[in-house]
């Protein structure tokens, strides 16, 4: 019986996927070297007594809501591969989001210049989702 198991451990194995990451400068300590650390945290102040009354109002019982924040404190940057032939892309690993965001050829705007794009007609297994989708 233990070495059935073992044995498929050993056949699973092959689907792991291993990426190694990558820790990058944080906002925050890029920041505090350039000694602007306080400057920032004063014009972008996080109150939690505001939080801590606005989560015990009737209102948020009623709806689910929690502010928005970046801690600027701790991002990991991997490399991944999309499409068939491969297009590799540099990303950042947010274990909070399920999705995946890179920019297409088609992004125009000044974010998505400075980055690798995402060409649909290179890739052999793209496929347009049939549905209209919004942000």
């Amino acid at each position: 019986m233990k070495w059935l198991v073992i044995l498929g451990l050993v056949a699973l194995s092959d689907c792991l996927v291993m990426i190694p990451l990558t820790k990058v400068k944080s906002v925050r300590e890029s920041l505090r070297e350039k000694g602007l650390l306080k400057n920032f945290l004063k014009e972008h102040p996080y109150n939690m007594i505001q939080f801590r009354l606005m989560k015990n109002s009737s209102h948020v019982r009623k709806f689910a809501s929690h502010p928005l924040r970046n801690y600027l404190d701790l991002a990991y940057m991997g490399n991944i591969s999309i499409g068939t032939p491969p297009q590799q892309f540099s990303v950042v690993f947010d274990t909070g989001s399920s999705d995946l965001w890179v920019p297409s050829i088609y992004c125009k705007s000044k974010a998505c210049v400075t980055h690798r794009s995402f060409n649909p007609s290179h890739s052999s297994t793209f496929r347009l989702p049939g549905i209209n989708f919004e942000l």
